[in-house]
């Protein structure tokens, strides 16, 4: 089976494909959770999954691995929102209750890299860091895990223990990399937006 989770501003919705499924199978899924899917776009790795063309959507179907998260934005007219404030809250909200979940390790000759004072910390790459000093790091960071000596990113899956963290803050990143792309604009209210307009 393929595990599948839709996440749609704070709400996670999970679904199950047979390893072999086609469009139509994929249809029913999304129709399970959202009555009206053509009022949604669905995101994976910055493509869109086309609902209503087989042809595009097949040219995508290989992105449909187990344990996806596909992104949902609610169309708009000219446009659907991308709701980085909201994912934004919602991983400061869940990162205390994420960092708790890991271990840490005494070690008085390795204090943490930051404060240079606590001896129980997390490992990170080839640093050593507390859960107190965490938070501003992350936050400072922009929600990457870089190691403070080789610069490396470390993969979200590799430090965080809870899934639902990790896909929230891999759909900030997917999130964060639509802006790259012309069609995605800054409405005058400041919300972000994708101009439907505009061809592909």
């Amino acid at each position: 089976m393929i595990n599948i989770c839709f996440h749609y501003l704070d709400q996670h919705f999970l679904g199950q494909l047979d390893e072999i499924f086609d469009f139509h199978d994929f249809h029913q899924l999304v129709l399970h959770h959202f009555n009206n899917p053509f009022d949604y776009r669905f995101t994976l790795a910055n493509k869109e999954l086309d609902l209503f063309s087989r042809q595009s959507f097949a040219r995508y179907q290989s992105l449909l691995m187990n344990g996806v998260c596909i992104l949902v934005l609610k169309r708009m007219s000219g446009g659907g929102f991308l709701e980085i404030p909201v994912l934004t809250d919602i991983i400061l909200q869940d990162l205390e209750r994420a960092v708790q979940q890991i271990p840490t390790t005494n070690n008085e000759e390795r204090p943490c890299q930051i404060c240079r004072e606590n001896t129980s910390c997390m490992k990170l790459c080839c640093n050593r860091i507390c859960k107190v000093c965490f938070g501003n790091y992350f936050a400072h960071s922009t929600f990457k895990l870089n190691c403070m000596t080789c610069r490396r990113q470390v993969p979200y899956g590799q430090f965080f223990i809870s899934p639902e963290f990790v896909r929230a803050l891999e759909s900030l990143n997917e999130i964060c990399g639509l802006m790259n792309y012309i069609d995605c604009q800054i409405c005058h209210c400041g919300s972000l937006v994708v101009n439907e307009m505009m061809e592909d």
